[in-house]
Formats: structure tokens, sequence, C-alpha cells
């Protein structure tokens, strides 16, 4: 019994320590060097943003300096693109279309960074999502080689229920996507293609 209450308590220690991280990180300013605001996707419904993904846009929106770009990347698991929804909620927050880039495929946290690539490129990025996310994004994105510049998290507030499961997925969250990125040097090192890790390690 001891051993278990340990477990539980390793446990919970390591997703306060993940969640506090992450909840400490937003910074203020944008880096002058930043050339891309990346809003990660917080989830849609019968064709309609979230409030968390509202919110993550109204954040993305709000970072935009000028002559920076605006990347909303994310999909949706029954088809469809997130990211279009959130490009349609920025141009109704007053961005103009030719500013907005997107990327429509991503499920996962790993996969928005890397279908993210071949648009962003090597540009420096800020990027913006829920502060109990950013901490473990920005470890995705700068694993696959991404020049992160800024994080920015969002006003949105979850009730206690809902904080506390958030709290519980990046505490364990973190430490799968870490040895993800891991095993993905190690496959490339190997030699596999960059279809098979995807398949395989996001």
């Amino acid at each position: 019994m001891s051993t278990i209450a340990f477990i539980l308590c390793g446990y919970a220690a390591l997703c306060l320590t993940m969640a506090a991280y992450g909840w400490t990180r937003p910074t203020g300013g944008i880096d002058p060097r930043t050339q891309v605001v990346v809003v990660l996707g917080g989830g849609a419904r019968g064709g309609q943003l979230q409030p968390v993904g509202q919110a993550r846009v109204a954040a993305g929106v709000a970072s935009l300096g000028p002559g920076q770009t605006l990347h909303l990347t994310g999909g949706l698991a029954g088809g469809g693109s997130e990211a279009a929804l959130m490009a349609a909620e920025a141009m109704r927050l007053g961005v103009e279309s030719h500013r907005i880039t997107q990327e429509h495929e991503s499920r996962t946290t790993q996969q928005n960074a890397l279908f993210s690539q071949p648009i962003i490129g090597d540009r420096a990025v800020v990027i913006v999502s829920d502060n109990f996310h950013l901490a473990r994004a920005a470890m995705l994105f700068r694993g696959h080689g991404y020049t992160v510049t800024a994080l920015r998290g969002t006003t949105y507030r979850r009730g206690m229920r809902r904080a506390l499961w958030f709290f519980a997925r990046e505490g364990l969250s973190g430490p799968i996507n870490l040895l993800r990125l891991i095993a993905w040097g190690l496959a490339g090192g190997l030699g596999a293609s960059r279809d098979w890790r995807i398949r395989t390690l996001t």
C-alpha cells in the first residue's frame, strides 16, 4: 500500500511540476526576431470552435505585430479543418486573409510542429496556446528545429474539474512526448523515413 501511495504522490508531483511550468512560462512581449505567430488548435465541435479555441485565436491576433504572419494549425478527427475555423475567427477579429497561413491535417501537438514546417520554414515563431499546454508545445517545436522566441497564453479559464484533468494530462503527456522526440531522432539516424516516423511516432 505504501508503494502505491508513493507512486501516486510521485505522479501527482510530476503533474503539478509540468502544469506549473506551463503556467509560468508565458511571456508578455514579442521578440523582434519573430516572423510567425503560431496558434495551436484547441478543439471544435459541430463546425464551431470551442471557447478555448476562440481564446487561442484572440491571443494570437493580439500577439500579431507589423509584418508578421498568423499561422493556424489543426485538423479535425472527423474530417475538415479546425485551422479553417480559426482563420474565419481571425478574420472576424480584423486580420487580413493574406497574413494568414493554415495547416489542416494535424491531430496532435507534435504533428502541429511537423506538418507546419513546410509552410513556416526556418522563420522564428511565437507559440500561442493554453498556459497549461505551453511547456509541452515549446518542447516539441524546439525539438523539431524551430526557433521559438516567445510563448503566449490565453485568458481562458476552466472550472476546477477540467483544470485538474489538464494537470494530469500534461503531467503524463510531457514525458511521453519527450520519449517520442528522442525516438524520432534515433529513428532518423537509423535511416527511417519521415513518413514512417510520422505514422509510427506521432
